[in-house]
């Protein structure tokens, strides 16, 4: 069992400024800049996919339909669903936990990237994502394109590709993820924690159940920080929570120059970024903001082997008291202490959903 982190000095200026349901603020020039950014499909290599496609707003800024999706070059798949972005300005960079011997923290599912600014250049680069052959033609484009002027509103200074444009791109980019139409901390749960809504009692039951019976908590926290911070659902740690493989997978199949090892590949996450097998299998605990966003279609998980929002409760319920019908794909670093028998009935998991969906932004209350 991991212990829930606390907020850290790192967090602060972001969250206040996010002003959890409250009115939220305007865009500001650079965030502008971001949304350009984000959605412009120009910036692949051919023109076509942008940062959009694989974190689509449409499903709480993650992959589409939750799967692996299709790179710029027609016929290339990565081995990973995109997560969502939205509330991934918050992530720490990677670090090691000295007391509690865990990692926590950094971007993608397996930490590779400090920051959101790092994270930016990696799909731009990846040729089974963007296709881009280096970050230098990105820029190249964007000063081309109709945008360009507005740099100068933004940075105080025009678009230089020879100097630190890459650089204001990416940094434009994470100002888009972590401002308001991303981030907006808009959800029922948060007006009911500002007390401007109740929470029914089916959702009550569920919340009590995430807290308990069902362990969520322990991995997802859910109370507002110690000033106040509305709770982003993720202590930012690392899990082997067992998932099976996918065997839809496309990533199998790619060419060996993308996937030398074929169908025989396994995916072992923060161990092999970190090349420690004790840390294989591992990814790090999402957000479970807008994780009910299309629930009973989205492939969920690392890899998109689970299918709707209530196998996945099904899966962290039963997976140990029904061992044949989940087989991990890396078994030896499975987390047995939070999930896989917690003896939770239908009624239960009905409950848990009507929580989890109050955890998707831009809720309004009905009219009175």
């Amino acid at each position: 069992m991991r212990v829930r982190i606390g907020w850290g000095f790192w967090l602060f200026p972001l969250l206040f400024a996010a002003q959890a349901a409250i009115a939220q603020p305007a865009m500001t020039p650079v965030q502008q800049l971001g949304r350009a950014i984000f959605f412009d499909a120009s910036l692949s290599e051919p023109a076509g996919q942008s940062c959009a496609s694989c974190h689509s707003p449409d499903a709480g800024f993650a992959s589409p339909a939750g799967a692996i999706v299709e790179g710029a070059v027609k016929g290339r798949f990565g081995n990973r669903a995109p997560p969502s972005v939205s509330y991934a300005a918050f992530t720490p960079i990677l670090h090691r936990d000295k007391v509690e011997k865990t990692f926590s923290g950094g971007q993608f599912r397996d930490g590779r990237a400090a920051d959101l600014v790092e994270q930016a250049k990696g799909p731009f680069l990846n040729p089974v994502e963007m296709n881009n052959p280096d970050i230098g033609s990105v820029c190249t484009k964007i000063a081309a394109g109709p945008y360009a002027g507005d740099f100068t509103q933004a940075f105080a200074e025009p678009l230089d590709c020879k100097t630190n444009g890459v650089q204001r791109i990416l940094q434009a980019l994470a100002a888009y993820e972590g401002g308001p139409e991303v981030s907006p901390f808009s959800s029922k749960y948060d007006l009911a924690l500002a007390g401007k809504v109740q929470l029914t009692a089916q959702e009550v039951r569920g919340y009590q159940l995430f807290q308990g019976q069902a362990r969520c908590e322990r991995c997802h926290p859910s109370s507002p920080g110690p000033r106040g911070e509305p709770p982003l659902f993720t202590d930012f740690g690392y899990d082997n929570i067992g998932a099976p493989r996918n065997p839809k997978n496309p990533f199998y199949a790619q060419p060996k120059e993308f996937n030398p090892d074929g169908a025989a590949y396994i995916d072992n996450g923060l161990g092999a970024f970190l090349r420690r097998p004790s840390e294989n299998g591992k990814f790090r605990s999402p957000s479970l903001r807008n994780i009910a966003v299309n629930e009973k279609s989205r492939a969920y998980m690392h890899n998109g082997s689970l299918v709707g929002l209530r196998e996945v409760l099904e899966f962290y319920n039963k997976r140990d008291a029904e061992p044949g019908h989940w087989a991990p794909e890396v078994a030896q670093t499975v987390n047995k202490d939070d999930l896989g028998d917690l003896k939770l009935s239908d009624r239960d998991i009905d409950d848990l959903l009507a929580f989890l969906r109050t955890l998707t932004d831009g809720f309004t209350s009905p009219a009175r």
